[in-house]
């Protein structure tokens, strides 16, 4: 019989077995986070076993960590293969905590752990929108041991829409890797893209769909071709529909107005960092944003961010400090303060030096994994 024995040292468990589930199909700012901690909760010495969807880019970019890597079906809630597999791999594996990350895995997280009766389930949820609410749902909740809300905006929506008692939802909020950020002078992209020195370089850095709100950006650059400034506009990701009728979209507005040697659209980037630190303006135009991790990679980078007073975005940005926020899709107003900033240099260099300060003493990678960690112990 395998003997298992735990440490405690001032009640501090030495080292936890975590499983961490995630079925998402395509990379994204919650798969970042999930890689982040694993990366994180790995270095400081704790066993982590992972379990994505078959044959995905999650899978592809896990694979670069220390870490257990099954891929399984995961087709939905009730997948009931996968379920089993997961009970095999909690009881196998001895894990401590099963760490759920999309709404689908809640399901197959704690159904996995009533099979082995084994383990303690985290929930973490990165969206705004609110979770089922049938009696089933109900069920779901209550089994889980505790959730992690990326922002207050996410737990208000668990405690008001979902009824979930708010002792039970831990407001915990995404980091980033300060040293991935480090503002250095790289100029090889804005070769490839053409783009002088003298030339202002706004971005727009998320997945191509509505909600992300493209669209109003070239809508901006509609306004601001006939300004003084000299500006060239970059939008960065990709549409991952099957039809790719947003991406289709924002290629007939570009063509509409004219826009083809001012706006480019260059599909997805792994290296964000890079493409941070060539631009002089980071736009988010979301309808809606659960945390804004991108708002915190370019503060990190040393790039003004510009955000709609939406969701997280509103807890990661001081308005006027670390940032400016606007109002959701005010074109004037938007143009006005591209137009402040991009002249103003003693004010970006206030806000970029603030922004940096607020990320680390808030938002670092080491504050996230450190609290994560303390939740996971107390349980």
């Amino acid at each position: 019989m395998r003997l298992k024995i735990k440490l405690y040292l001032g009640g501090i468990i030495a080292k936890l077995n975590i499983l961490q589930i995630n079925s998402a199909s395509f990379w994204g700012g919650g798969e970042a986070h999930l890689y982040q901690l694993s990366k994180g909760l790995i270095e400081k010495g704790h066993q982590v076993t992972i379990i994505a969807r078959k044959n995905s880019e999650v899978v592809e970019r896990l694979s670069e960590l220390a870490a257990r890597i099954k891929e399984l079906p995961l087709k939905g809630a009730i997948d009931i293969i996968s379920v089993l597999e997961i009970a095999d791999v909690i009881r196998e594996q001895q894990i401590d905590i099963i760490h759920v990350h999309l709404g689908r895995d809640y399901w197959l997280g704690v159904l996995a752990r009533k099979f082995v009766k084994r383990g303690k389930v985290v929930a973490t949820r990165h969206v705004l929108f609110s979770l089922g609410k049938t009696y089933l749902h109900r069920q779901l909740y209550a089994s889980v041991d505790r959730f992690i809300a990326v922002s207050r905006a996410v737990k208000g929506v668990l405690v008001d829409k979902n009824q979930i008692n708010e002792e039970r939802v831990e407001v915990i909020y995404n980091g980033v890797d300060i040293e991935e950020f480090k503002n250095e002078e790289r100029t090889s992209l804005r070769e490839e893209l053409g783009i002088t020195k003298n030339e202002f370089l706004i971005g727009v850095v998320g997945r191509l769909c509505a909600r992300k709100n493209q669209e109003f950006v070239i809508e901006a650059a509609n306004r601001l071709k006939d300004s003084e400034l000299n500006l060239k506009h970059i939008i960065v990701g990709e549409d991952s529909s099957l039809k790719k009728e947003y991406e289709t979209r924002l290629k007939q507005l570009i063509n509409k107005y004219s826009l083809q040697d001012r706006v480019f659209l260059i599909g997805f980037r792994k290296n964000i960092a890079e493409i941070l630190n060539i631009l002089d303006l980071l736009v988010i135009p979301s309808l809606e944003e659960a945390f804004g991790i991108i708002a915190l990679e370019g503060m990190a980078s040393g790039t003004p961010v510009v955000a709609n007073k939406v969701g997280g975005l509103v807890e990661v940005i001081k308005d006027g400090e670390t940032g400016i926020l606007t109002p959701v899709n005010d074109i004037n107003s938007l143009t006005e303060i591209i137009i402040d900033l991009l002249t103003n240099q003693e004010k970006r260099d206030r806000i970029i030096k603030r922004a940096r300060e607020e990320v680390r003493e808030k938002f670092s990678i080491e504050v996230m994994i450190n609290r994560t960690e303390e939740l996971y112990k107390q349980l």
